[in-house]
């Protein structure tokens, strides 16, 4: 799943929705279908509710319903790929199509990460992998870009390459420790030098790198980084 280029990172936050009448869901919203990581709103219809919340926290979603009523609460999803994720859900009775079932609204609670790299396969590749760790992804394909779409304590992670056309990476780490000092930053390059810059918020990891090379440099930061992931898929 590719978040797409430029995109607003508040509008991650606005809840989906959908409608199910206690067996099955009857109608979703484009922006559910995505955030389950289906094609098509048609993908959920028809399913139980339940098949897109993780199995291991079905009995406790179902002991929320029953106890909190309307919600909100917390639980976690279960994507079409298999990648698990923090949710937040809402329901209200409505009539349906002259019948009672349940609106829920759903938020992705799941950590943001922005990825800069000005090669479009990098930062595609980029995306990719942090989607199977968890994260939300929004790309940019330049300091500039990164700047504008950056918001003080809305990521949870900024991985930036380190060598681009018009500013290197590192100035773009250092621009946006001035308004966010405690953001963890991973440095990527494939032909520079470690830069001087790596302190305790940050690392530097060389290209090419895989899975577990990138887990294992999330997990030598601060834990803001991995605030909100639900588990590793390397196990």
């Amino acid at each position: 799943m590719v978040d797409e280029e430029g995109s607003d990172p508040a509008a991650l936050d606005v809840p989906a929705f959908g409608i199910h009448d206690g067996a099955t869901m009857v109608e979703c919203s484009p922006e559910l279908a995505r955030m389950f990581g289906y094609a098509s709103t048609g993908d959920m219809i028809g399913h139980p509710p339940l098949q897109f919340v993780d199995p291991a926290h079905r009995d406790q979603s179902i002991i929320e319903v029953m106890s909190k009523g309307g919600g909100p609460y917390s639980s976690v999803g279960l994507r079409g790929d298999g990648v698990r994720f923090r949710i937040e859900i809402s329901a209200h009775a409505i009539q349906h199509n002259n019948s009672e079932a349940r609106l829920v609204l759903v938020r992705d609670m799941s950590p943001k990460a922005l990825v800069v790299d000005d090669n479009s396969v990098i930062r595609n590749l980029m995306t990719l992998l942090l989607h199977k760790f968890g994260y939300r992804t929004i790309p940019a394909d330049s300091v500039e870009t990164a700047l504008r779409l950056f918001r003080p304590g809305g990521f949870a992670l900024l991985v930036t390459d380190i060598v681009m056309p018009r500013e290197p990476g590192t100035e773009l780490a250092q621009r946006v420790w001035l308004q966010d000092r405690d953001l963890p930053v991973i440095l990527m390059s494939g032909s520079a030098d470690p830069p001087r810059i790596t302190g305790p918020n940050s690392c530097f990891i060389r290209k090419p790198f895989g899975l577990e090379e990138l887990w294992s440099a999330i997990t030598a930061l601060p834990g803001r980084a991995r605030a909100g992931l639900v588990e590793s898929p390397l196990h």
